[in-house]
């Protein structure tokens, strides 16, 4: 079977159902000792999203060879969340050779409620 899954193998509501399981328990918060997380919606009235992969779909599938059924990136799912979110790469790419964005991410990051670096 390794190498011939197709959408229909892994897009099932039931695979669906298991994968978001495995997501959910797969979940490791290291700290939270000031309480931020998880963001609140009634507080959380605006957002800024850091960082290359932010917006790389490709970039999440990593070593991951099967059909996706959908990829969703960190910053769409943050904008579903909070309406108000705006995204600064900081970087052009992961290897962040250059620091000409950090500017603007840093000057952003401090006009809005909370700001999620994904890195």
């Amino acid at each position: 079977l390794e190498g011939k899954l197709t959408p229909q193998d892994v897009c099932s509501e039931e695979h669906q159902r298991l994968a978001l399981e495995a997501a959910r328990q797969g979940i490791v918060l290291l700290k939270n000792s000031r309480g931020y997380l998880p963001l609140s919606k009634t507080q959380t009235k605006s957002l800024a999203v850091i960082g290359p992969n932010a917006n790389k779909g490709l970039t999440l599938l990593g070593n991951y060879f099967g059909p996706p059924c959908n990829i969703i990136t960190p910053l769409q799912g943050l904008q579903k969340y909070v309406a108000n979110t705006l995204y600064y790469p900081g970087c052009e790419d992961v290897a962040c050779i250059s620091d000409n964005l950090f500017g603007e991410a840093l000057e952003n990051a401090n006009k809005v409620d909370a700001v999620v670096v994904v890195v």
